[in-house]
């Protein structure tokens, strides 16, 4: 019965220590988020917001139109990782190892147009800020820069960010019903930064 007393207790002090570390590292996390990098956690969040796009543009030429823009950032750890037949997606890391962030851009031929998806499908947190923002917005206008590149009348449709933080406390706005709505000009998005 000692035995067991003992094997329980020293389970508590571990489940204890358990507690405090993942207490503690909830808290760095808050202060991060909300008093000392406020502004980098809220830009990470627009960054990492999707966007979707309307083009009259096939789906080959915005494919190679994306990879041409992204490789002009000359970043040495981004790199294509993979290319279908409707999707590209970007890696941001060494090989070795987990990368640091990963994007996709998807496409879909309807008729005459195309349709298409941009969104960040993994990336890494450091009490909880954006690891590599900057670079992570460099290929987001760089990939945007490469689809006007190919259709200058491409109609993009962003994420609700940017607008739910422009409501007056205590308030919310209303959603918009109408995806055209949305639309907006390259780079106005990042200007409301």
């Amino acid at each position: 019965m000692d035995v067991l007393g003992g094997i329980l207790a020293l389970a508590a002090v571990f489940f204890v220590f358990w507690l405090l570390q993942k207490g503690w590292d909830g808290l760095v996390t808050w202060v991060y988020r909300t008093v000392l990098y406020r502004s980098e956690y809220q830009e990470g969040l627009k960054i990492l917001a999707n966007f979707c796009f309307e083009t009259d543009a096939s789906v080959p030429d915005l494919i190679a139109a994306c990879a041409a823009h992204v490789a002009g950032l000359k970043h040495a750890a981004l790199h294509e990782a993979s290319r279908t037949d409707d999707r590209i997606t970007f890696k941001y890391g060494v090989a070795v190892i987990a990368p640091i962030f990963e994007v996709s851009v998807g496409f879909t031929r309807e008729d005459s147009r195309t349709l298409g998806e941009f969104a960040f499908l993994n990336w890494k947190e450091k009490g909880g800020i954006l690891v590599q923002q900057d670079v992570m917005k460099a290929v987001r206008k760089e990939i945007r820069a490469g689809i006007r590149a190919v259709d200058p009348n491409v109609k993009f449709v962003e994420g609700l960010w940017d607008d739910t933080e422009t409501a007056p406390a205590g308030e919310s706005l209303p959603v918009a019903q109408d995806p055209k709505a949305l639309a907006t000009d390259e780079g106005e998005f990042f200007d409301r930064v």
